[in-house]
């Protein structure tokens, strides 16, 4: 994985398992997973 710091580009071992570091990656982005379930639900049988 290449990154650039400042005026630097730094070089960075890649993971063995990249899916790995994508694990939680959007938590919290829609809430409580049930909570947010539910409300799309009742979204839904309102149209």
């Amino acid at each position: 994985m290449d990154i650039c710091e400042d005026e630097k580009v730094v070089l960075r071992k890649a993971p063995r398992n990249p899916v790995a570091n994508l694990m939680g990656l959007g938590k919290g982005i829609f809430g409580e997973g049930l909570e947010h379930q539910r409300k799309m639900r009742s979204e839904w049988e309102e149209k």
